[in-house]
């Protein structure tokens, strides 16, 4: 199991870092990247006889129940050991701003697995986007995972 999410990570990182962006809204509010997450519930289409190998059947092993925007607050007081991503991601923040105007910084994405008891967090690098705010964000991305497709 953490094999094939690391990789369907690894595969949708440039779709994920998309819908970060929009569902915080990080090209009007830069500083929400330090107050909110984006977390995302997913549940694999795969069972321990069935594992999925191949790329094509990674894109196509998880599906999206919820995608929601919460405060970094309730995940740090619910789960202690996110703490230390999320202290890590905000030092990033600081150094890159420092290093680039154009650095948004490293908003984290929350992902949860209720079914096998799974949570990562992962920080996203992001620099301002000449895009306006999609708010069809949540469609698009349900419809991008769901179908197992990361290409944007």
């Amino acid at each position: 199991m953490n094999r094939v999410l690391t990789k369907w990570i690894q595969i949708f990182r440039p779709l994920l870092s998309l819908a970060v962006y929009h569902a915080l809204r990080l090209g009007q509010k830069p500083d929400n990247c330090f107050a909110q997450t984006l977390q995302l519930v997913i549940s694999p289409t795969f069972t321990s006889s069935n594992v999925p190998r191949s790329t094509r059947d990674i894109e196509h092993a998880f599906r999206l129940d919820q995608a929601l925007v919460i405060d970094v607050e309730t995940i740090k007081s619910s789960f202690a050991p996110a703490q230390q991503a999320f202290d890590k991601a905000y030092e990033q923040t600081h150094e890159e701003r420092a290093r680039n105007p154009n650095a948004i910084g490293f908003p984290v994405i929350t992902i949860l697995v209720p079914t096998e008891s799974t949570m990562r967090q992962v920080p996203v690098g992001l620099e301002k986007l000449e895009i306006p705010w999609d708010a069809l964000w949540e469609e698009s991305l349900r419809r991008h995972i769901n179908s197992g497709n990361p290409r944007l």
